[in-house]
């Protein structure tokens, strides 16, 4: 992406993970899924006395009170500013080790041979305490990059709705009108002189 960019690295059983904002904002937060809701976030951010802070959430809507914070298995964890340009890095578990599989975490599972969608967010700010509508995002991914963990590539994930929808359209028009005008006019069409019915076929 032209406004993130994202690095990481797989050791054994664990992932790396930085990610850089290329302008000045005051949190920077990156998500594991299509969207921010029902994605896994990680949100580094600074408080008032300038100390970096990794935070993890999981997001079940779109509004403030749908950001629940998590507890995730998280080493090496580091946020730094440089004139306003947020750096957040993080190393965890591809596979969370939970002994309550009912906590929203244990299911936000890394599997490295298939592609993880990556979206992103940025903010004026950020706080662990209650979150309030001031703290929504004010610029967000236009859609999610699909990383290819153990190649080391990435791509945008692409949209094929609109591919789908001129299909479908170009699939009616081919067999719900054309081949049946076909074979309506080389059947009912052979009486007027010429050939005009064989063009129209």
């Amino acid at each position: 992406d032209q406004q993130v960019k994202f690095f990481w690295t797989i050791v054994g059983d664990s992932i790396s993970i930085a990610a850089r904002g290329e302008k000045k904002s005051g949190y920077l937060a990156i998500g594991f899924g299509s969207e921010m809701t029902n994605s896994y976030a990680y949100v580094g951010w600074f408080d008032r006395n300038g100390t970096g802070h990794v935070n993890t959430y999981w997001i079940d809507g779109e509004s403030a009170s749908a950001v629940h914070p998590t507890t995730e298995n998280m080493t090496y964890v580091r946020c730094k500013s440089e004139e306003g340009i947020i750096t957040l890095e993080f190393t965890r578990p591809l596979k969370p080790s939970c002994s309550h599989r009912d906590r929203p975490e244990c299911k936000n599972m890394i599997d490295p041979t298939t592609p993880l969608k990556v979206i992103w967010a940025m903010g004026a700010k950020w706080t662990d305490g209650q979150l309030t509508e001031r703290n929504m995002h004010s610029v967000t991914s236009q859609r999610p990059v699909r990383v290819m963990l153990t190649r080391g590539s990435a791509e945008a994930d692409q949209d094929l709705r609109p591919v789908l929808g001129v299909h479908g359209f170009m699939m009616f028009l081919a067999w719900g009108i054309l081949l049946p005008g076909g074979i309506l006019s080389a059947r009912y069409l052979k009486h007027i002189k010429g050939d005009g019915w064989f063009k129209i076929h």
